[in-house]
């Protein structure tokens, strides 16, 4: 299964989605620094190559 189809950021809500967890546990993750995210306006958005090597970490 390929996550990313040719995707250069998710938004938090995707990635939660994607990883099965609530927006609220990914929005701590990128505050505590273990997930890096881009603020872009009141948005943050995930690159793939972060969420990437997030999950290469876990």
């Amino acid at each position: 299964m390929n996550l990313y189809k040719d995707r250069l950021a998710f938004s938090v809500e995707e990635v939660a989605e994607r990883l099965n967890l609530k927006v609220r546990a990914v929005r701590k993750l990128i505050k505590g620094g273990s997930l890096y995210a881009i603020q872009v306006g009141r948005k943050q958005i995930v690159p793939v190559w972060a969420l990437k090597e997030f999950l290469s970490r876990q």
